[in-house]
């Protein structure tokens, strides 16, 4: 059974899992592409996705997918808790590449706090 996935967060916190499509990024990632971005002087204007490598799941990716999202074609390999979400083309553009796994913060002692407060989230 799939637990934490299917359950909203408590509140203050960040959107469900799978609202996201079970994405995370470290804020120290994030900072760093916003100023990969801010010092790049040949860009104008782009869209980039800037994502940690892996899910915020401790179901495999590809199971959840299965399950939520039954039709959908995939387009490659889905590994272990690999990222539905691409940073390829920040990648591409700024040099960026994920620091951090979120299973190695804090984050993962927020979770484990909130879901023993608030009984929402099943702990790992």
């Amino acid at each position: 059974m799939i637990k934490d996935d299917e359950e909203e967060w408590p509140i203050p916190g960040p959107p469900s899992p799978r609202k996201s499509l079970w994405s995370v990024v470290d804020a120290r990632d994030a900072a760093r592409a916003f100023r990969l971005a801010l010092e790049n002087d040949t860009i104008r204007h782009e869209v980039l996705i800037i994502s940690g490598d892996e899910t915020f799941s401790e179901v495999e990716t590809l199971q959840l997918v299965k399950r939520y999202y039954p039709k959908v074609s995939l387009r490659s390999s889905l590994r272990g808790h690999s990222s539905l979400l691409s940073y390829r083309k920040a990648e591409e553009i700024l040099g960026f590449r994920p620091s951090f796994r979120w299973r190695e913060t804090d984050f993962q002692s927020w979770r484990e706090t909130t879901s023993r407060i608030s009984g929402n989230i099943q702990p790992s």
